[in-house]
């Protein structure tokens, strides 16, 4: 019977630190067994932060060659610890909506400042698992609702929201069709 260990942002993050902990708990219970424990683990991670570093990643996608790791390459999240450095442009070059003449939001000077704060004390041995990376990129700019035209930091949350919270990933990953031809145990 397959296990499916699935979450997103956080919860992401800790698929593919519980699926490594499930695999090696569980390795004992399969030992006698033709099939080993981890073909019986499936992790599915959405927009997760970086959780480990290229040791674990290297482990990670050898104990588990099915794993997904689901990102909006325009989400925040996905890029932590890894790409951190490129959020400040992240959001900058898509035209407006309602301007192409104008560009999109600008990274406020208070996360600018945070992610240069935390750059210095961020290991740079991070990395994010190679295995079936599917990535999407939202180019949508979300309407601006009642935010005045030179609110940048509202504008940039609300853009934040839009990118990594799940109905954009459910938009985005709903219009990949391969999804339902991908079973490896044949169910029927």
């Amino acid at each position: 019977m397959p296990l499916i260990v699935t979450g997103h942002s956080l919860g992401g993050a800790l698929t593919q630190a519980v699926s490594a902990y499930l695999a090696w708990q569980l390795k004992g219970a399969y030992e006698n067994s033709a099939q080993p424990v981890c073909d019986s683990i499936f992790p599915n991670a959405f927009a997760p932060p970086t959780v480990g570093d290229s040791g674990f990643v290297k482990l990670y996608d050898s104990i588990f060659p099915y794993n997904y790791f689901w990102y909006n390459v325009s989400d925040v999240v996905p890029k932590a610890y890894v790409h951190v450095d490129s959020v400040k442009a992240l959001w900058g070059t898509y035209p407006e909506p309602d301007s192409p003449s104008h560009y999109g939001v600008p990274c406020p000077e208070w996360m600018v400042r945070a992610i240069d704060t935390l750059q210095h004390y961020l290991p740079k041995t991070y990395a994010r698992p190679s295995n079936h990376l599917v990535s999407f990129t939202a180019k949508y700019l979300p309407p601006l609702y009642s935010i005045k035209q030179k609110d940048n930091q509202k504008q940039w949350i609300h853009q934040l929201e839009y990118q990594h919270f799940p109905p954009c990933y459910y938009e985005y990953i709903r219009k990949d069709t391969s999804l339902a031809n991908f079973n490896p145990y044949h169910f029927n």
